[in-house]
């Protein structure tokens, strides 16, 4: 996982939300059971490299994120490997996205 900070204080503060779509990759009991806002686009990790392209287009900055930073690393790695170069990784997971945000 890189080191972001830059793009991170864009994306925390909003300056950059409009460039970025932000995919959950949680299994679909992880979501159920700890939701993410409405909007963000739920793709559960095992579909993530046959779905991204339909649900989110093929030019899109993506910020993902998993239940953790092994599956938030793992989504990472697959969606540039089906193509995204623009993919970053939200370190920590669901966890620190609900702290940070107060999901």
């Amino acid at each position: 996982m890189q080191q972001l900070d830059d793009n991170w204080i864009d994306l925390l503060t909003s300056h950059a939300s409009g460039r970025f779509v932000w995919i959950d990759v949680r299994s679909d009991s992880e979501r159920r059971h700890r939701p993410a806002p409405e909007g963000i686009p739920h793709i559960p990790i095992e579909q993530l490299a046959s779905r991204v392209h339909d649900e989110c287009g093929r030019r899109t900055e993506l910020v993902v994120f998993g239940r953790d930073d092994a599956e938030t690393v793992q989504a990472e790695r697959i969606l540039k490997g089906v193509g995204y170069r623009d993919v970053l990784a939200f370190s920590g997971g669901y966890t620190a996205l609900a702290r940070g945000f107060g999901w």
